[in-house]
């Protein structure tokens, strides 16, 4: 498929259907798109995620050190990450409660909830 696309593009004939994707990522049989554009991965997603993990793995063998500029990036967040900030947060801190809120929810502590039930 890639060497019937490459001569495609240098003889001028179309390639086959499918093999070629022009600059935006469509599909196209014009043997001078493949200039601007790629040729497409074999098998489909299975041959995308191939190729892939062949970069990645060429990748980690040609530089097996991470790049400079990913040193000291800040750690990915997580779901309930913040959460679990707040509420430490909270435990060592306290929290503040308005002034009002506080004198009409205090009484209320003190009473019994069998106040008023006759047994």
């Amino acid at each position: 498929m890639g060497r019937d696309s490459t001569r495609a593009a240098t003889n001028g004939t179309p390639p086959p259907q499918g093999c070629v994707l022009d600059a935006e990522g469509c599909t196209t049989t014009n043997a001078a798109d493949l200039k601007q554009g790629a040729l497409a991965p074999f098998a489909g997603a299975k041959g995308y995620g191939l190729g892939l993990a062949l970069e990645l793995l060429a990748a980690a063998l040609a530089c097996p050190e991470p790049a400079p500029n990913i040193r000291g990036t800040a750690p990915a967040a997580l779901p309930g990450d913040q959460a679990a900030a707040r509420r430490a947060q909270t435990l060592t801190e306290g929290f503040e409660v308005e002034t009002s809120l506080w004198n009409a929810l205090n009484p209320l502590g003190h009473q019994s909830i069998f106040e008023g039930h006759v047994s």
